[in-house]
């Protein structure tokens, strides 16, 4: 009978908790929330540092979980192939960095990536590995409406990332903000 009286009193206790060290970083907090929205995405991808980009379209649709994640989930088309994504990004308010997880139709592991959020340049520049190579993701927003991520790489033994990918984001018409 107590533990019952007990339980109601905890969640109240851990929701005021929750909601007090949510967010100890304003401007991640609005990063994420600016981000929410459909997005049509025009793709460029390099084979290699010489060649010209292989082009495609794409779309995201992001939505909030909570006050702490964004959840993306991706669609497109990547050299003739079908390609679907999903992405979790919050703030990690023990290592004060923004962290994102990555699974995706084409690859067999989890990308795991971290990085700062630059309210001042608008940037975030997440690093991580996957895969035997290293990875930076940089994502500038442009404005509102328009946002730039561009993805590098370089294998574990190589010297200088190699620019691979990038997505220019255009907000969907008739998506908030």
């Amino acid at each position: 009978m107590r533990v019952g009286k007990l339980i109601p009193g905890c969640l109240v206790l851990i929701a005021i908790f929750s909601a007090s060290v949510a967010w100890g970083q304003d401007d991640e907090a609005k990063f994420l929330k600016d981000s929410v929205g459909k997005w049509n995405a025009e793709i460029k991808m390099w084979a290699g540092p010489d060649q010209e980009p292989m082009t495609s379209k794409g779309s995201e649709t992001n939505e909030m979980l909570g006050e702490n994640w964004l959840v993306s989930n991706f669609e497109g088309d990547f050299g003739g192939a079908e390609f679907k994504g999903v992405g979790i990004i919050g703030f990690d308010s023990e290592n004060k960095k923004l962290v994102n997880h990555w699974i995706d139709s084409m690859t067999p592991v989890m990308a795991k990536f971290e990085g700062p959020y630059d309210a001042k340049t608008k940037t975030v520049t997440m690093t991580g590995e996957m895969e035997g190579q290293q990875g930076k993701h940089v994502t500038v927003i442009k404005d509102a409406k328009t946002r730039v991520f561009t993805m590098y790489s370089k294998a574990t033994d190589a010297k200088d990332f190699t620019k691979v990918m990038e997505i220019t984001y255009t907000k969907a018409e008739g998506t908030a903000k």
